[in-house]
């Protein structure tokens, strides 16, 4: 599934819709038998805008996010040939707003750690497919941590958001499983698995990060040194046809800059340049990393 509108903008849209939905909402004090024909109609009419704008804002249409959103509604026992009163009428309608909502909330949170919807030009998609065994349940876990609370999240959401293949039928379960193992996570099994970070699991992400962090001191505290590491990177490029000016005019002020702020700053201010060079799509992934392992000595941990 692949949004086809700008992240940013789709997420503006739907905070509005999310804000329309809490108004309506709010009108459960307020509803009298007198006017809830008047106020069922505003909700319906809020739902279809809704379920509208998932549809035409994912490829393909009739998607998992819009389907899903349509179905949810509070589940409860009909007795037939039963008329309600209006209380029961009003308690259901809004049970059901409030589902919605609540499934409208939580798709903006699965979305915002999914990368190929907010950074699709940051993925390497090719390269994910090619993540080893290990690598995914990293990934599953560092979702899985940025989502930390008290629900459970669809383990194949997190894969297949983040550019991870499921190559056979059943894979997903087969990696919860594995880190349900080791501790890391609460399962949850229904039609898909879902899967809550455990204390334990929050540890091993934490240690991790640790363990990635750039040590910035490592740069080299020579300025001619720092000066002709950049040109000959610069050489390089040019020959491989691999640069463009705007690179060089960058990789220039960084020269400017060296001995000016400290080498923290200095090596931040580096891994900004050049992830936004390679989200812009000026030069790729690869010399993103070839550029920052030559000048701070470090590999580049993405985000």
């Amino acid at each position: 599934m692949k949004l086809i509108i700008d992240y940013n903008d789709f997420i503006k849209e739907l905070n509005r819709l999310l804000v329309k939905g809490n108004e309506l909402y709010n009108k459960n004090n307020t509803t009298k038998e007198n006017n809830f024909d008047r106020v069922k109609e505003e909700i319906k009419e809020w739902e279809n805008t809704v379920f509208n704008y998932l549809n035409k804002s994912f490829q393909p249409k009739n998607n998992e996010f819009a389907i899903s959103f349509h179905n949810s509604y509070k589940q409860r026992f009909n007795v037939s040939n039963q008329q309600k009163s209006f209380n029961q009428l009003k308690k259901e309608l809004f049970e059901d707003l409030n589902e919605r909502i609540n499934t409208l909330t939580y798709y903006k949170r699965i979305l915002s750690i999914s990368d190929i919807i907010t950074k699709p030009k940051g993925v390497d998609l090719e390269k994910r497919k090619t993540f080893s065994t290990e690598q995914i349940l990293d990934l599953i876990l560092e979702k899985l941590y940025i989502l930390y609370d008290n629900s459970y999240h669809s383990i194949e959401m997190i894969l297949q958001g983040n550019g991870i293949e499921i190559k056979r039928y059943g894979e997903e379960r087969e990696f919860a499983k594995l880190l349900e193992k080791y501790g890391y996570v609460n399962l949850l099994h229904t039609r898909t698995v879902s899967a809550q970070l455990t204390t334990e699991g929050k540890i091993y992400v934490e240690n991790k990060r640790k363990a990635k962090q750039t040590d910035y001191e490592k740069i080299s505290s020579s300025k001619e040194e720092i000066n002709n590491k950049i040109n000959e990177i610069i050489e390089t490029l040019s020959k491989l046809g691999f640069g463009q000016e705007i690179l060089f005019e960058e990789l220039e002020e960084l020269k400017d800059l060296y001995g000016k702020i400290n080498k923290k700053n200095w090596g931040q201010l580096l891994k900004g340049k050049l992830i936004d060079l390679g989200l812009a799509q000026i030069i790729n992934m690869d010399t993103v990393n070839l550029i920052y392992k030559e000048l701070t000595k470090q590999i580049l941990n993405l985000p």
